[in-house]
């Protein structure tokens, strides 16, 4: 595992990738306020902004799905999923359309939102929207978010390594 600290001016570079998941935050002032370090293993990267832990998937950047991000997830857009979904999700399928019993949220084709179970609403994964909502909640079939991060991936195990 390779973890590096970021200088005040590579912060400064983050502001694009992470401003969108802090809405209603100065984001700047956050990130001058906090450790930021990236985090590697196995080809998988983390950025840790204080107590926030995202992964990089190509040029998507997303929130992990961990405790310590409820704060982050809640604020996206998210698509709550049947029982008989929750088993394909967690092993890196993506959402299809009939899976879905609920569309929470206006978000757009290829925003980060989070996928959560039916009974207790918690995040079980992360993933890209292919469709905007309100083109997802008419469709009756087809695959509609693209599964990036879930839970026990690499991300996630890298996440349980990291102290915050």
């Amino acid at each position: 595992m390779r973890v590096r600290f970021l200088s005040g001016r590579d912060k400064e570079g983050l502001v694009g990738l992470f401003s969108g998941f802090f809405t209603g935050v100065d984001f700047k002032r956050f990130v001058r306020r906090v450790d930021v370090k990236v985090v590697e293993d196995s080809g998988v990267r983390v950025f840790v902004l204080g107590e926030f832990l995202f992964g990089v998937r190509g040029d998507v950047v997303f929130p992990l799905v961990v405790g310590s991000n409820n704060e982050v997830l809640d604020r996206l857009g998210s698509v709550v999923v049947d029982r008989g979904a929750v088993p394909h999700i967690v092993s890196g399928a993506h959402v299809m359309r009939p899976g879905i019993v609920q569309v929470v949220g206006d978000f757009l084709k290829d925003y980060v939102v989070v996928i959560r179970d039916e009974i207790h609403r918690k995040p079980i994964a992360v993933g890209r929207a292919l469709y905007d909502a309100d083109v997802i909640k008419n469709m009756e079939r087809g695959r509609v978010v693209e599964n990036l991060h879930y839970v026990d991936d690499k991300f996630w195990k890298l996440a349980l390594k990291i102290k915050i």
